[in-house]
C-alpha cells in the first residue's frame, strides 16, 4: 500500500499526497506534513526518510518548469519546420517531373560531373538542380537551430521568435521555391503545349498529306522513301541503359540496302485502300466501334488525314502492303525488327537517335509531369527527322514489324555471331511493335525497346510504316 501524506497550510488541510506529489509541490517542512489519517506530525525518523527521498529527487524550479515547456514548444515548431521542408521537397520533385524515371531528361552538357550512383540513362544536370533547390531551406534550418539553442539553453523567451521565424520563413520559402523551380524548368523544358501550341508544332507545320503511292506518280511517291544503305550495327541495348528489358541482349547484325517510308501510313492513304477494295478491318469484322476511321478523341476530322492511321492490326497492315504491291507492281512490306532499329538509330549508339535523352519538343511522347501532354497523335511529318531523314521514329505511334516476337531470339542470334537480315522466329503468337507512342514516356520510345501484341490487336496508338523492296 502506497503511503499518503497530508499538508497543512495555515488552517487549510490538503491531501492526501504521494511522495512524488510532495516532491512536485516542493514541500519539505516537517511541521507542514502529517501522516495518513491526520493522526500526528511526521516523527524525526519519518521526516528524515522523506527528506532524503525529496533531496534525491529535487523538485523542479519554476524556471525549469518553464524551460521544459519551451523545449516541448520548440521541438513541436521544429517538427512543423521539417514537415514544411519535406513539402517543399515534394513540390520540387513534382515540378522536376520524370526525375525518378530518368526517361525524358535533358542532355548532359559540358563537363558537368555525373553522380557515380546513377546509370548512363540518368541526367546529372537535373540531379544537381534538384539538390540546389532542396538546399534553399538550409539557411532557415540553421537559424532555426540557433533560435532553438537560445530558447532551450539560454533564454526561454527566444522560443517565440523561433516559432514565428519558422512559420514566416516557411510561408516565404514554399512559394519562392515553387516559383523559382517553375521558371527554371520552364526554360529547361520550353515545350508547354496548349491547344494553339500543338497546332503550331504539328499540323500547322506539316506540309500537305504525302502523295498516294501509285505507279502513275512513281517519281512523286518515291520521294516519300529514303534509301537506307545497309551495314553492320550492334542491335539491342547495353545492360547499363536505363529502362532496358531482359529481351534486349546486344548482338551484331548486318542488314542489306532497303528503302523506308519517311512517314507512317496516314489516315488518307489507308482510306484509299479501303475505298478501292471495300476492305473490312479486324475491328470492323468484330463490330468494334473504334476502327481505322477513329483517332484518340473520336472520328477523325479532315484536318487529321495526315496523322498516322491507328486502330489497325498487324493483319490490316499486311493486307495494305499486299494491295499496294499488287496495284503498283512493286514489293511493299512491313520492316523487320532489325531494319526498324537500324533505321531508327541512324548510326547512333545512344538510347535515342537524339542522344541520351528525348524531349517533348523532339518527339510526340509524354514529357515531364509539369508539362501539359498532347494526348493525341500529330501529323506524320512533325518534328525534325533523324539523321537519315525519317520522321517520328520515336513516339507518335507504335509501328508494326513483320517479325514474330521471340523473348530469347536475341540470345540465339548472339550465339551465331554476326547475323545477316534476321527476320525473327519462324513462328509465334505475338508480333513485334517498335517506336513508342504519344501515350508513353520517353523510355518506351528507346531505339532498342521491344513490345509485342497479338496479330489482330488494335489500339489508338498503334500504326505502321512501309518498306519498299527495289
Amino acid at each position: 500500500m502506497i503511503k499518503k501524506y497530508f499538508v497543512a497550510q495555515g488552517s487549510n488541510k490538503e491531501g492526501p499526497y504521494s511522495i512524488e506529489e510532495l516532491t512536485k509541490k516542493g514541500i519539505t517542512d516537517q511541521y507542514s506534513i502529517w501522516t495518513e489519517g491526520m493522526e500526528n506530525w511526521l516523527n524525526a525518523q519519518e521526516f528524515a526518510e522523506l527528506k532524503d527521498i525529496l533531496q534525491r529527487s529535487p523538485p523542479p524550479t519554476p524556471h525549469e518548469i518553464k524551460k521544459q515547456k519551451n523545449i516541448a514548444a520548440i521541438q513541436g515548431a521544429l517538427i512543423v519546420s521539417l514537415i514544411l521542408h519535406i513539402f517543399v521537397g515534394v513540390i520540387v520533385f513534382i515540378v522536376a517531373g520524370g526525375f525518378l524515371h530518368g526517361e525524358d531528361l535533358v542532355s548532359i552538357s559540358g563537363n558537368l560531373p555525373k553522380p557515380v550512383c546513377f546509370s548512363d540513362g540518368w541526367d546529372a544536370k537535373r540531379f544537381y538542380l534538384i539538390v540546389s533547390f532542396l538546399l534553399i531551406p538550409s539557411p532557415i534550418s540553421l537559424l532555426n537551430g540557433y533560435f532553438s539553442y537560445k530558447a532551450i539553453y539560454i533564454n526561454p523567451e527566444y522560443v517565440n521568435r523561433a516559432t514565428k521565424f519558422i512559420f514566416i520563413g516557411g510561408a516565404i520559402l514554399i512559394p519562392l521555391t515553387i516559383f523559382t523551380s517553375h521558371k527554371y524548368f520552364s526554360a529547361l523544358y520550353p515545350a508547354k503545349y496548349t491547344s494553339s501550341a500543338v497546332a503550331a508544332s504539328s499540323d500547322a507545320m506539316a506540309p500537305a498529306v504525302p502523295s498516294p503511292l501509285t505507279a502513275a506518280d512513281s517519281a512523286e511517291w518515291l520521294a516519300n522513301f529514303v534509301l537506307i544503305r545497309g551495314g553492320e550495327f550492334m542491335m539491342g541495348s547495353p545492360t547499363s541503359e536505363y529502362g532496358r528489358d531482359s529481351d534486349e541482349t546486344q548482338h551484331q547484325v548486318r542488314v542489306s540496302n532497303f528503302l523506308m517510308s519517311k512517314y507512317a501510313v496516314t489516315v488518307a492513304e489507308f482510306k484509299r485502300f479501303v475505298d478501292a477494295t471495300g476492305y473490312l478491318s479486324d475491328a470492323e469484322k468484330k463490330s468494334n466501334t473504334e476502327n481505322w476511321r477513329y483517332g484518340v478523341s473520336g472520328v477523325r476530322t479532315k484536318g487529321e488525314e495526315n496523322h498516322p492511321v491507328v486502330y489497325v492490326s498487324w493483319n490490316d497492315a499486311v493486307a495494305y502492303c499486299k494491295w499496294l504491291s499488287a496495284k503498283t507492281g512493286k514489293h511493299f512490306r512491313l520492316p523487320t525488327e532489325a531494319e526498324r532499329e537500324y533505321a531508327c538509330r541512324a548510326g547512333s549508339r545512344t538510347p535515342f537517335n537524339t542522344g541520351e535523352s528525348l524531349k517533348t519538343n523532339q518527339a510526340n511522347c509524354e514529357g515531364n509531369s509539369f508539362s501539359k501532354k498532347r494526348q493525341n497523335t500529330v501529323a506524320v511529318n512533325s518534328f525534325t527527322p533523324n539523321a537519315w531523314g525519317l520522321y517520328n521514329m520515336h513516339g507518335n505511334v507504335w509501328e508494326w514489324c513483320s517479325d514474330w516476337y521471340g523473348k530469347t531470339y536475341y540470345e540465339e542470334c548472339k550465339a551465331k555471331g554476326t547475323v545477316t537480315n534476321p527476320a525473327g522466329p519462324e513462328s509465334g503468337s505475338y508480333c513485334v511493335v517498335r517506336g513508342g507512342s504519344w501515350f508513353g514516356r520517353a523510355g518506351n520510345c528507346r531505339s532498342a525497346n521491344r513490345y509485342n501484341l497479338i496479330p489482330d490487336f488494335r489500339l489508338n496508338r498503334v500504326g505502321f510504316r512501309l518498306i519498299f523492296v527495289p
